[in-house]
């Protein structure tokens, strides 16, 4: 069996002394030239570290990734991206799984500073309190994934207007009355934001005016939110644009509230004529709002 290379056998190699080949392992300071050396001997016989025996290092090369499970349709292909990111910069990754326990994570937390690892990053489905205290006495990078963490660093999804699509995806096949399993809002990027996503949108009330041929123009009078899938406050909007054809695919409900109005007028080229409009309540899927 071929003789496993020690940190002995590279300082000879490199013709440097034993204590520079493990300041150079352990993120210590040497010059860029004695570097090389030691380098090169490493790459030539494929040199690894052990990584347990670089825990009391200044750099262990450790990156915990704390993960809830693996039984969801994105985490799988996520922590893949993330574990050939961090090998690809010669960091090891450490997998801690919590089966959706936030106690576990918290541990993880802690167990990941107690050996020194060089940051963490956390697949979290909640930040609470607990997970706040925990960072600050770790002192290392922590990132949390999924989720925003005020006080410090993370990378979130557009849970919102993931929630919209999901929404407009609905309306496009007639759907009415929907029922759904939803996570708790403890976890406020899916169980809050994404969900105030699905049901927000915009009530035109009434217009002022509106004009156009192939694409069309409409200044609202009254406009509402609808927050949760309920009419609440009104809401200043200035123009309202589309293109007329897109517009009616785009319709995706028909109100039985049928209104024709007298009052309108119809100008082009200096003449004026008295016409009638009016129409049902509409849904849209999608407008240009101003």
């Amino acid at each position: 069996m071929e003789k496993k290379l020690t940190i002995r056998d590279i300082a000879r190699l490199s013709g440097v002394a034993k204590s520079t080949v493990s300041r150079y392992l352990n993120g210590g300071s040497v010059r860029e030239e004695t570097g090389q050396k030691i380098k090169k001997v490493i790459e030539a016989y494929h040199y690894e570290p052990n990584v347990f025996a670089r825990l009391n290092a200044k750099s262990s090369r450790i990156i915990g990734l704390i993960v809830p499970g693996f039984d969801s349709i994105v985490t799988p292909g996520l922590v893949e991206v993330i574990v050939a990111y961090l090998k690809r910069y010669d960091y090891t990754p450490l997998i801690m799984h919590t089966g959706n326990d936030l106690a576990e994570e918290i541990k993880s937390i802690e167990r990941l500073t107690a050996i020194n690892a060089d940051g963490i990053m956390v697949l979290a489905s909640s930040v609470t309190g607990a997970h706040k205290t925990a960072v600050e006495k770790a002192n290392l990078p922590v990132l949390f994934l999924g989720q925003r963490y005020l006080q410090g660093n993370s990378v979130i999804n557009d849970d919102y207007h993931a929630g919209l699509e999901l929404g407009r995806y609905l309306g496009a096949r007639g759907a009415v009355r929907v029922a759904a399993l939803w996570v708790s809002e403890a976890d406020e990027a899916v169980g809050k934001e994404r969900k105030r996503g699905v049901q927000d949108g915009l009530y035109i009330y009434s217009i002022n005016y509106g004009m156009g041929s192939s694409t069309f123009t409409m200044q609202p009078d009254l406009c509402y939110r609808i927050r949760d899938g309920r009419i609440c406050q009104p809401i200043r909007v200035n123009v309202i644009t589309g293109n007329v054809f897109q517009t009616l695919f785009d319709i995706d409900a028909v109100g039985d509230d049928l209104e024709i109005f007298d009052n309108f007028s119809c100008s082009k080229g200096g003449q004026t004529v008295q016409v009638s409009a009016g129409g049902p309540t509409i849904r849209v899927r999608r407008l240009t709002v101003n």
